[in-house]
């Protein structure tokens, strides 16, 4: 069984690798003609080597969020065109007929399923963190040349951060306003800057926060909570924990690309926005692996169910139930997050729809 097995594995790989490499690449040549503007606008100067490597960045980077999004169908059509094959060069029944059960025979597919599984998990929650902010970049600001709008945010103590626009560049903020409740400033204070410019976390004591320049009202008495420095009149240092510049200026799809561990931080932080959204993806992330696992035992169930079916009806109704299950799986996320019902409800609709099916169409397959 060893040589079927690296047959079935190979089989496996090599159509995950084709269908993966052909999507891919229908996205990146339609996507690249629809944006190669941009790309020519920003490698004006440098000419073919800055433009393909500014491309380079962009579509690698890309790459793991369309990784993220097709996993699961990818897994779905390898192991749909490896029985499929198999079935066609009349290699399936052979075997079954020297005692091979079809359990021990779909061993090295589920082996791989997994582990596909498993690097999804990987590439979404520690890849995808980390190339965040390129996942999020537009290629008209590859240099970050442009205004970008600002989302406020609170700290943890309650104080409210806000602005009007920023400049990645220099991290800097333009009509800056700093609202501090009682607790913070002894009594409502809102303080606004004509701009103001984000220092990282660093070694001197006016690091960590908000350098504020042409502030009004110019001169403040000292906040029973320590986090405001007036520097000079006009001029103060505003200590945050939480809120910098990423923070202001993420997307409203920044939950999208966070980490699970970032979004249950973010769902307990005082003032956080767009919960519904957060408490969707948490238990999106939740689920994810399992319906990965549910929709390809379905595909696979639906192939094996009946293998006196011409191979291309199976492969067809394995597609149908597959447009059913991402149809309703869209449907519950559209419903969770404009909470017409509860995320977590919605989230696991499709799992508790779907996982019944699997383990029906699972157990019908001949052994």
């Amino acid at each position: 069984m060893k040589h079927v097995d690296r047959m079935l594995v190979f089989g496996f790989v090599r159509a995950w690798l084709i269908c993966f490499v052909s999507l891919v690449s229908l996205y990146i040549i339609i996507d690249l003609f629809n944006k190669l503007d941009d790309f020519l606008d920003i490698s004006r100067d440098g000419g073919l080597p800055v433009l393909l490597l500014q491309v380079g960045q962009h579509y690698g980077c890309q790459l793991t969020l369309i990784f993220d999004r097709l996993c699961g169908m990818m897994l779905l059509l390898a192991g749909m065109f490896t029985l499929t094959w198999l079935q066609r060069n009349n290699e399936l029944t052979p075997l079954l007929a020297a005692g091979v059960s079809m359990r021990r025979l779909l061993r090295p597919v589920w082996a791989v399923t997994l582990i596909f599984v498993l690097v999804s998990v990987v590439n979404r929650e520690w890849v995808m963190p980390s190339l965040a902010a390129s996942l999020q970049t537009s290629p008209r600001d590859l240099r970050g040349d442009r205004a970008l709008f600002v989302i406020g945010s609170y700290e943890p103590n309650g104080l409210l951060v806000e602005g009007k626009l920023a400049h990645r560049q220099d991290k800097l903020i333009e009509g800056f306003m700093v609202t501090a409740p009682e607790q913070i400033a002894g009594t409502l204070v809102v303080l606004q800057a004509r701009e103001a410019r984000y220092i990282p976390p660093g070694t001197g004591p006016e690091t960590g926060g908000w350098l504020l320049t042409e502030a009004h009202p110019p001169i403040l008495a000292p906040w029973p909570v320590p986090v405001l420095t007036m520097i000079d009149p006009g001029k103060f240092f505003l200590k945050t924990e939480l809120v910098d510049f990423e923070m202001l200026t993420r997307s409203k799809a920044w939950h999208q690309f966070a980490s699970l561990q970032d979004l249950k931080e973010e769902m307990n932080r005082p003032g956080a926005r767009f919960l519904p959204l957060i408490a969707m993806q948490i238990h999106l992330r939740t689920t994810a692996p399992a319906l990965m696992l549910i929709v390809v035992v379905m595909g696979l169930g639906m192939v094996l169910a009946n293998r006196d079916r011409h191979f291309f009806i199976n492969a067809g109704l394995c597609l149908a139930l597959a447009a059913l299950f991402y149809g309703v799986q869209l449907g519950a996320k559209y419903l969770g997050e404009n909470e017409y019902v509860a995320p977590a409800l919605a989230a696991w609709l499709p799992l508790l729809t779907f996982g019944p099916l699997a383990l029906v169409l699972q157990d019908a397959v001949p052994t």
